[in-house]
């Protein structure tokens, strides 16, 4: 994966700012009325409704890096899976990675020798019609499933695998946050609940 880092952001002015840009309005919206206090990171909306009024407030928000441990967690096609992070801000962030070893080795090498067939078809005839081949990670999403022990429900939103350099890394990003009172986050990598391919996190 390539991620392309800007300055930080952690001013709510800027943030506020970014929210409500000064700009037409779209064809067709609903009229408005908005009161900005950056400083305080509320920005007041009125649509003129009889009965209610919006206040949109924004918060900054740390993200927590939880330990993880280092070395092989589990295998999932005969693959050594490590844990590379467990991120928690907005939403929970898990990254794992594809270990080397021979079927990794093999599967990382195919996908070079595909990349590298497709990428001359590309050039010979152009992007129509010529799908990329899928990076090597691709074979990890759908796991972990998230757990705690507090019974939250964790939901999977979206994920993600592969970029340049890092073909058998994956993420997976899920809702919501762990409640306050929960203790421990547990990962459990198996599609059958083995307690061998768990991980137990401590949260507090």
């Amino acid at each position: 994966m390539s991620v392309v880092r800007l300055d930080c952001m952690t001013n709510v002015e800027d943030v506020v700012d970014d929210l409500m840009p000064a700009r037409p309005r779209p064809q067709g919206s609903r009229q408005r009325t908005a009161h900005i206090w950056p400083a305080q990171g509320v920005a007041h909306l009125d649509y003129d409704d009889p009965d209610h009024v919006f206040q949109v407030t924004v918060t900054c928000v740390p993200r927590r890096r939880l330990i993880v441990p280092e070395g092989p967690i589990c295998e999932i096609d005969g693959v050594e899976v490590g844990l590379v992070e467990v991120v928690i801000g907005n939403h929970v962030l898990v990254t794992i990675e594809g270990l080397p070893g021979p079927v990794h080795d093999k599967a990382l090498e195919d996908y070079q020798i595909a990349h590298e067939r497709w990428a001359q078809e590309v050039t010979a005839s152009g992007l129509d019609g010529n799908t990329p081949p899928p990076w090597p990670g691709d074979r990890l999403q759908g796991r972990p499933q998230l757990s705690d022990d507090c019974g939250t429900v964790y939901r999977w939103e979206r994920g993600r695998s592969g970029g340049n350099g890092a073909e058998w890394s994956s993420d997976a990003v899920f809702y919501p946050i762990p409640p306050p009172e929960a203790r421990i986050l547990r990962l459990d990598f198996s599609t059958t609940g083995s307690a061998d391919a768990q991980v137990i996190l401590p949260l507090q």
